[in-house]
C-alpha cells in the first residue's frame, strides 16, 4: 500500500507542477515486490550501495512501458493482491517481459479513469473488450474497443488497444499475450 500510495503522491504532485509552471512534466513509475538483494557490493578498492533482484528489475520494465499503454503508474498482480480498497487500479494486459506478467494501472487522482462516474461499467466494458482480444477474435475486439473509446474519449489505454488491433494481426501463435 505504501509504495501505491506514495506513487500517487509524486505523480499528483507533479501534475500540478506541471499546470502551475506550464511546463509538461510527467513522471512514469513501475512498482513490484518480492525478496531483492540489497547492500554493499563490491570489494575494498570499488564498492557501490544498490538494489538487484527480479523484482527490481521488473519495476524498471514497468516504468519504461508506461510509455506503450500512455500510463503513468504501473504495477503488477503481485502488488495489487495486497491493496486496500483505498487505492484504484484497473488490469491493463498481460505481457512477457521475460515471464509472463499481468499489470495494471495504478489510478491517482488526477488520473480520467478516477475521474469518470460509471467505473465499474467501464471495467466491465474493458474486460469485455479485452476478452475478445485476448481470444484473438479482434474485429470483435476492435468494435468493443471503439464502442467504449466512444463513451470515454479521454482513455488512453483503450486507444492503445484499437491502435495494436488496427496495425497488428493477430501472429499464428497468438497465445494472448504481448510480446514487449
Amino acid at each position: 500500500n505504501n509504495a501505491c500510495l506514495a506513487a500517487i503522491q509524486i505523480h499528483d504532485n507533479i501534475t500540478k507542477c506541471s499546470e502551475i509552471t506550464s511546463s509538461g512534466m510527467s513522471i512514469r513509475i513501475g512498482i513490484d515486490m518480492g525478496e531483492n538483494n540489497i547492500g554493499i557490493f563490491g570489494n575494498k578498492i570499488r564498492s557501490t550501495f544498490s538494489v538487484y533482484g527480479k523484482n527490481i528489475t521488473t519495476a524498471n520494465k514497468l516504468e519504461q512501458i508506461n510509455n506503450l499503454y500512455q500510463t503513468s503508474i504501473l504495477t503488477t498482480d503481485r502488488v495489487t493482491q495486497h491493496l486496500n480498497e483505498n487505492i484504484l487500479y484497473r488490469f491493463v494486459d498481460e505481457v512477457f517481459i521475460e515471464y509472463k506478467l499481468k499489470i495494471f494501472e495504478i489510478l491517482s487522482k488526477t488520473s480520467y479513469q478516477a475521474q469518470i462516474k460509471d467505473t465499474e461499467d467501464f471495467k466491465m466494458n474493458f474486460t469485455k473488450a479485452y476478452a475478445f482480444y485476448k481470444k484473438g477474435e479482434w474485429e470483435k475486439a476492435l468494435k468493443s474497443f471503439n464502442k467504449l473509446q466512444k463513451k470515454h474519449p479521454h482513455d488512453n489505454l483503450t486507444l492503445v488497444f484499437i491502435k495494436r488491433i488496427k496495425e497488428n494481426n493477430p501472429p499464428k501463435d497468438w497465445d494472448g499475450v504481448w510480446r514487449t
